[in-house]
């Protein structure tokens, strides 16, 4: 047994991969969507935490151009695998020198997870500089879609358990939510068959994510210059519960006066 916590190790980038990419396809879709209802034109795209790259596979395949990051390697190497063609590198989305581009996405915790530990205050700033740099990044009328989980949006209860079991493999997620310190941590316990035998190997992952409220996040956003909106959803996919997505699209024309 590994009691090493980190996020997205080997086993749950593997089992990840093999069986809840179909978020990520959901969320290729509705980007494939919003590109031809914005009617943009040779799109280049940031994905953000781009996991295994099962959504950078697709809009590739659509004939788009894909950059991105992630924080786990595992999970990157199973991206390479998949799409050799995006540059897809190891970093954070705070480290992430961002290219010039049409939109960049950051669902699924790209901008929530905390593994430095900042405070609140800590996370805003930084979250603040990382607006900065997407404003300059997006070309005019471009977008930023992202989720963070918001205080206003989370269950009543503080504490919310889920998991699945299937022949060579289980998962279980316990949620923990702290208000007083305005944070949530995931602890992830995933037990693999080894070499289909009798024995499995179990691992332990713990994810911090910073809690916000949503004017905290406007109010970072609209001195930028970000026109914004806020949702539960982008097309059919629905966020994870207790995220707010937030769309911040840079105008076409900014007035500088």
């Amino acid at each position: 047994m590994s009691d090493k916590y980190e996020i997205y190790g080997e086993d749950f980038a593997k089992i990840y991969h093999l069986n809840f990419s179909q978020s990520s396809r959901a969320i290729a879709k509705a980007l494939l969507n919003i590109i031809k209802r914005y009617e943009l034109e040779a799109v280049h795209i940031v994905d953000l935490g781009c996991g295994e790259g099962t959504a950078a596979k697709m809009l590739i395949e659509a004939g788009y151009e894909v950059s991105g990051c992630d924080i786990s390697p595992h999970m990157l190497a199973i991206a390479h695998e998949q799409v050799p063609d995006a540059q897809l590198i190891l970093a954070s989305s705070f480290e992430y020198k961002m290219p010039q581009c049409d939109i960049i996405v950051g669902i699924g915790g790209a901008l929530s997870h905390n593994p430095n530990r900042w405070n609140q205050l800590e996370h805003l700033t930084q979250l603040e500089y990382f607006f900065e740099r997407a404003h300059r990044a997006l070309s005019p009328g471009g977008l930023l879609i992202f989720d963070l989980p918001t205080m206003n949006t989370l269950p009543s209860h503080d504490r919310l358990r889920a998991g699945q079991h299937y022949e060579n493999w289980s998962y279980m997620q316990d949620v923990t939510i702290d208000l007083e310190h305005c944070e949530a941590q995931r602890h992830i316990t995933v037990a693999t068959r080894i070499d289909d035998g009798a024995l499995f190997r179990l691992s332990r992952e713990k994810h911090r994510l910073t809690l916000f409220e949503t004017w905290q996040i406007t109010d970072k956003l609209h001195p930028v210059g970000f026109v914004t909106t806020e949702s539960s959803r982008i097309e059919e996919y629905k966020m994870l519960t207790g995220h707010q997505l937030f769309w911040a699209r840079k105008p076409i024309e900014e007035n500088y006066t």
